[in-house]
């Protein structure tokens, strides 16, 4: 670089190993946080700790490490852009209507969720609405929520993506997501429990998602979910009381590469789907017909397997 001192030019020559250090102070190191010690490491103001509630604030960057079984859970800030890493993380011991008070009547006492003191969030990774969040896969992670609170609670998902929020999944190593009562694996819950759904993509990784009971989807939720599987291997399982592997009430699901196997659950489960018991398809003629949308599925690429359950398709929906 030249510079000009009392009418003489000068010239100063900087090693490059120098260059690449000013370089490098540039690019900010990721924020960590060991949800076992629950200690946290770098730059505070990327998230903040309650003692039960690890919450991703807007521009983070953080690895997260840690087995707990204590009902410790992680947030997505509503509007926050996050890229979050899981390396070795295994969240259980959410609460769950059995385990609180017996058998539940699910159909006919809605508020005894609340009653027997079931909090408002049983997701062990939820996304606040807007939040968008990039997931990087490390090590061997699993997921497992509780049930929801109430009739209309929409986060006891495995990791709950709702209206305007986004999930971009990625890495080489393994992630298991199972919802609770009505969750999905990874999405929301059912459309009776109105729960509208965001955009999931899958672009590698060993992904399972299993759905909750009572209906959830492996991968999806409510309405006008997107949802885009690039690569990777994923496997999608729907509710045992009937549920799609993947769908949604009303939206998209593409599916370009990757291997992918989707079972769906119940009576007339679809493989890929979008109502009671589909694997991949678009809902049964009542829901199509109340909702007044259109599930749009396309496979282009990659090996896709989907196994219907009783009645229902492996792609498509029930009559």
């Amino acid at each position: 670089m030249k510079k000009q001192f009392w009418g003489l030019t000068w010239k100063l020559t900087l090693p490059a190993g120098v260059l690449l250090l000013a370089a490098s102070l540039s690019v900010q190191a990721a924020s960590s946080f060991d949800l076992r010690s629950k200690r946290g490491s770098g730059n505070s103001a990327e998230y903040a700790w309650d003692g039960t509630v690890l919450t991703v604030k807007d521009r983070a960057n953080i690895i997260i490490t840690g087995a707990v079984t204590d009902g410790t859970r992680i947030e997505v800030a509503a509007g926050a852009t996050a890229a979050i890493t899981l390396n070795g993380v295994s969240i259980s011991g959410l609460k769950t209507g059995s385990r609180l008070g017996g058998t539940v009547d699910y159909f006919t006492h809605k508020k005894t969720f609340a009653d027997i003191g079931l909090g408002p969030n049983q997701s062990p990774l939820a996304l606040n609405s807007g939040a968008k969040v990039k997931l990087k896969i490390q090590g061997t992670n699993t997921l497992t929520a509780g049930d929801c609170a109430n009739y209309k609670a929409s986060v006891c998902a495995g990791i709950t993506v709702p209206d305007s929020a986004a999930l971009d999944i990625d890495g080489t190593d393994a992630l298991t997501a199972t919802g609770g009562w009505r969750g999905a694996g990874i999405g929301g819950v059912n459309r009776g429990n109105g729960g509208a759904g965001g955009a999931i993509t899958i672009r590698g990784g060993t992904v399972t998602a299993n759905a909750g009971r009572f209906g959830g989807s492996g991968i999806g939720s409510g309405s006008g979910d997107s949802i885009t599987i690039r690569s990777g291997t994923v496997t999608a399982n729907g509710s045992e009381d009937g549920g799609p592997g993947i769908g949604c009430y009303g939206g998209t699901i593409t599916i370009s590469g990757g291997t992918v196997v989707v079972h769906g659950g119940g009576i007339s489960g679809q493989g890929i789907g979008g109502a009671v018991g589909g694997s991949i398809g678009a809902g049964n003629r009542m829901d199509s017909i109340s909702d007044g949308k259109d599930l749009m599925i396309t496979i282009s690429g990659g090996t896709v397997t989907a196994y219907g359950s009783g009645e229902g398709a492996g792609i498509g929906g029930t009559i």
